[in-house]
């Protein structure tokens, strides 16, 4: 019955909502108080309820007499040119996620795909306001902008609402109904550090771009700390620095023997070009410029050995097998599918565990959250991970 709108229940409405009504433990207030509400609205039976002289039972909230379903899930996705490819790569994995997450005995959650067009404020806006009129839950928002709105709406629409964007889940705060998937920098640095696993006798440098994610300098940091590695200096630059001389001077009289580097592309191919020019030998890591992938095939070769961490998740070999599976003929998945995967699976597993209105779903969803941060879904325990690569033969091997 909650999965259904009154045109589509008709006379029978009322007696399933005062059989439900009956049937709810005292314990589960909001399911109570939405059934009450739903009730209220509904015009009395003939000949037994409806009084001479009584005035009009309320119009229905909606014009449809549809009501938001925890069995209808949202999906708020751009789709406007140049955007309806990722679009469509997220929403599969999406619907992927939230399927294998499906309780037996449980009728099916239907995904609506609802538009932000080209993914303005406005248009993410707009789009929460319609999902808020009949879904349970909210999946989407993939600009910069998305995290702050998200939470906002989610506060003021009272629709529990997964932000897609990577952002910090600080943004979260705004409201105890919305999270974001991550990864957080902290996290990147910190599994970096744990795949370099530095010794105590490790003496630890930065070089990074005044432009970089502070959070993935400082959890690395932490972590080679932890390990009990010395950190014996930290060099800011100018994006678009071509010339590391002095930064390379101060490597050598600090005799670092790691190197975390965290900058573009074209930066990092001129850092490692004067390394080895200058043939300063010690292990270099850190973001995902330096990825061969994203170098010119000329530069690769400065690329040997260094280890990086990319900036979202991935999968386990068994996860990532079963994705492909249900994927099919949208396959093969890459980071796209993966994150509406993620997604979809958290979102899954929230309504798997009963919860049959907004306030049970947020409750559920809460209890998914990463541990020590309310804000972040723990995306860990769906079978996500955060990889690291060593570049070998110019190629990248992920080594965890």
């Amino acid at each position: 019955m909650l999965r259904r709108p009154s045109p589509e229940l008709g006379d029978l409405e009322r007696p399933a909502v005062e059989a439900a009504l009956e049937r709810t433990p005292a314990e589960r207030r909001s399911l109570h108080d939405l059934l009450a509400s739903r009730l209220a609205v509904l015009p009395p039976v003939a000949g037994k309820d409806k009084k001479k002289g009584a005035p009009p039972p309320p119009a229905p909230a909606m014009p449809s007499g549809e009501w938001p379903s925890v069995y209808r899930v949202a999906l708020a996705l751009p789709t406007d040119a140049g955007a309806a490819d990722d679009a469509d790569a997220v929403g599969a994995g999406f619907v992927a996620g939230l399927t294998s997450r499906a309780a037996a005995g449980r009728p099916p959650i239907e995904c609506v795909r609802v538009s932000t067009h080209a993914e303005s404020p406005a248009e993410f806006a707009a789009a929460i306001d319609s999902a808020a009129s009949f879904a349970g839950a909210l999946c989407g928002g993939t600009s910069a902008s998305s995290p702050a709105l998200a939470a906002a709406a989610a506060r003021w629409r009272g629709i529990p609402l997964v932000c897609l964007a990577p952002g910090d889940p600080q943004s979260m705060r705004i409201s105890t109904r919305a999270w974001t998937l991550g990864p957080t920098g902290a996290e990147r640095g910190r599994a970096l550090a744990e795949a370099l696993a530095p010794a105590k006798k490790d003496r630890v440098a930065l070089i990074v771009s005044s432009a970089a994610d502070t959070g993935f300098a400082a959890g690395f940091i932490a972590a080679c700390r932890e390990h009990g590695a010395t950190v014996v200096g930290r060099a800011v630059y100018a994006p678009g620095n071509a010339s590391f001389t002095a930064e390379i001077r101060s490597l050598i009289g600090q005799r670092a023997s790691v190197l975390f580097w965290d900058g573009e592309p074209p930066e990092a191919a001129a850092l490692l070009r004067q390394l080895t020019r200058e043939r300063v030998a010690l292990r270099v890591c850190g973001g995902d410029g330096l990825d061969p992938g994203r170098h010119h095939k000329e530069t690769r070769v400065f690329l040997e050995g260094v280890t990086y961490a990319t900036g979202d998740w991935a999968l386990s070999e068994a996860e990532q097998s079963q994705l492909d599976a249900r994927l099919g003929a949208a396959g093969p998945s890459d980071e796209r599918h993966v994150r509406g995967f993620l997604a979809g699976r958290l979102v899954g597993a929230a309504i798997a565990t009963g919860a049959l209105t907004r306030d049970e779903l947020a409750a559920a969803l809460g209890k998914l959250a990463a541990q020590g941060n309310a804000g972040a879904l723990d995306v860990h325990a769906q079978g996500g991970a955060l990889p690291v690569f060593s570049v070998q033969a110019g190629e990248p091997k992920r080594i965890q």
